[in-house]
């Protein structure tokens, strides 16, 4: 047994009182005959579980309810019965409401647990008072409340938090709730999406912190012209911020929810970064090809070399967005190369030869030349790269140009920075060189 804060309504042992009991059970000559039938009425049909008890817990009276939860019939007789026949820790229970000595009477309130006839525990919140006759004591009213309904509510409200709880800690989509403008509660999938360590870290920051410059108008207040349960926002699209500040892509659901009774935003995200680089890759594909193809047609069409040299200049710098872009004429006989169709050049383009060097034919034998931290690297002298050094260019890609198998030309597209060339430009500057 347990003590335990009382329920209001139990409190029916305190308004019928000890000396109502007397009257009703033991007959007073102070109480009309009539009046001792309505209490007795209202006795019977107590909706809680009402028994009363001789000071050693013999049962004297139950109530229709005390007889109709624990098995009993209407007719059986009860007199024979004691406390310790349905009450859990009954002698614990009786030493405790004898030792009590409350000089304002109240009642005892503790959890315990009824058996029925059958042997079934019932939970029961119950209430102990003395029944008086002056200053002497000759029993005890004990009102029992069946917690069976309560208890069994409370454990589906709890299976149904935890499992609330598990879908909420367990969902892939981060959920944030927002109460003005800072993090209340935060989700393992918001945590992670956004970069932090924990939860606690991410609720330290305020949300708005976490919202890239261009989605900044989805931070709106929670106004009067909202009610709980509006949406805010359904499937948008936003950028939002890691703690690193990268920028990812998001699709947020949002609605004004009560949180602790003051209104609140509850956001979820779905981090969709990897398929709109996917879809950007995808996009950028098709307009790859369809540019090759654009050039292709017009390649095609073009009978002066100067004019083709120029087309593959101008789109190799286009689709790598190169700072420099040109191509080298290879004459093998002589050992020489000549600069043609150079584009992003800042200046004059020598109309002179150059010397193919032991450094030269050893690039110009693979099928991509790449060479970085010209003018650094103590193997890329300025000098090796005269043209590329005058124009600052640091690091250069080569992709030669055949005709039947035969090395004529070189086209070269350089960055006047630090630039390791992807898989994408490589593909796309090879398959032009191709054409």
């Amino acid at each position: 047994s347990t003590f335990t804060d009382p329920l209001p309504a139990i409190n029916i042992s305190i308004l019928v009182g000890s000396t109502l009991f007397a009257y009703v059970l033991f007959g007073s000559p102070l109480m009309t005959h009539s009046s001792e039938e309505v209490a007795s009425k209202v006795l019977q049909n107590v909706g809680d579980l009402l028994s009363v008890t001789t000071m050693g817990g013999s049962v004297t009276f139950a109530s229709d309810s005390f007889r109709r939860v624990l098995g009993y019939t209407p007719d059986e007789p009860l007199e024979r019965m004691h406390v310790r026949d349905f009450m859990e820790n009954a002698d614990r229970i009786l030493t405790l409401a004898k030792n009590a000595h409350d000089v304002e009477e109240k009642p005892l309130y503790l959890e315990t647990a009824y058996r029925t006839k059958e042997g079934n525990s019932l939970p029961v919140l119950l209430s102990v008072a003395r029944l008086r006759a002056g200053l002497e004591s000759f029993g005890f009213v004990f009102m029992a409340r069946d917690l069976t309904e309560r208890r069994e509510l409370t454990r589906r409200a709890e299976e149904s938090e935890e499992k609330y709880q598990q879908i909420v800690e367990s969902s892939l989509d981060g959920i944030v709730i927002v109460q003005n403008g800072r993090l209340v509660f935060v989700n393992p999938s918001a945590v992670n999406i956004f970069g932090y360590r924990s939860a606690e870290e991410m609720k330290n920051a305020a949300f708005e912190e976490r919202v890239a410059p261009g989605s900044k108008p989805f931070v709106v207040p929670a106004d009067r012209d909202r009610l709980v349960g509006d949406d805010i926002l359904k499937n948008h699209e936003m950028k939002g911020l890691r703690q690193d500040n990268k920028v990812i892509d998001l699709e947020i659901n949002a609605k004004l929810v009560s949180w602790n009774g003051k209104p609140a935003i509850l956001a979820s995200f779905r981090d969709m970064t990897e398929r709109k680089e996917l879809e950007r890759e995808q996009a950028l594909w098709f307009w790859e090809q369809e540019a090759l193809t654009g050039i292709d047609r017009k390649l095609v069409a073009m009978v002066d070399l100067q004019r083709v040299l120029d087309a593959i200049s101008h789109h190799a710098k286009a689709l790598t967005r190169a700072d420099f872009a040109g191509v080298l004429m290879i004459e093998t006989k002589a050992n020489q190369y000549l600069w043609r169709a150079v584009k992003g050049n800042r200046k004059p383009l020598p109309k002179n030869q150059f010397p193919l060097t032991p450094l030269h034919k050893e690039l110009l034998s693979q099928s991509i030349i790449s060479v970085r931290n010209i003018g650094t690297d103590p193997r890329f002298r300025e000098d090796q790269f005269p043209v590329l050094s005058n124009e600052e260019v640091v690091s250069m890609n080569g992709f030669p140009l055949k005709v039947e198998a035969q090395l004529r030309g070189v086209l070269v597209v350089g960055f006047r920075s630090d630039h390791e060339f992807t898989g994408r430009e490589q593909r796309l500057l090879a398959s032009l060189a191709e054409k």
